[in-house]
């Protein structure tokens, strides 16, 4: 948490009491199964504005509602294999049927769009397990 008054991401001892924020998911990608979602939401309705909304919903909405967080590192793809396969792309052979459901955060626009065109058109592509995001009470 930012208490520095230099800091964009500064927060004061009002808007937020406690001296760390809880477990939350920093992200740009968050996957919710649809009944966690709803509670969520529901729990959010209930809690005074944040304007750091990562924290508000997956950190401490989720708390409320004892969702758990799981890792999705593996169904993401690091900088270098994102690289990799847009470099053998054109290559005779070149093995696109890694279980890709997104990449890292820092690509391009144009990057994006070569990998979504690599990913759709293999007839291997996997479907994301619903095991995936997060799980209220050990529950999917």
């Amino acid at each position: 948490m930012k208490r520095s008054w230099r800091s964009k991401w500064r927060v004061s001892p009002r808007e937020f009491l406690g001296r760390h924020y809880p477990t939350y998911c920093p992200g740009w990608v968050v996957l919710y199964s649809q009944d966690v979602a709803h509670k969520l939401y529901k729990e959010v309705q209930h809690e005074k504005f944040f304007w750091i909304d990562d924290v508000l919903v997956t950190g401490v909405a989720a708390r409320k509602v004892q969702a758990r967080h799981l890792t999705i590192r593996p169904w993401q793809w690091s900088s270098k294999a994102a690289e990799q396969m847009l470099k053998n792309a054109t290559k005779p052979g070149a093995d696109q049927r890694g279980r890709l459901v997104f990449g890292p955060f820092e690509l391009e626009a144009e990057e994006i769009s070569a990998l979504w065109a690599l990913r759709s058109n293999n007839k291997h592509s996997t479907l994301l397990e619903s095991t995936l995001g997060i799980s209220v009470n050990g529950t999917n």
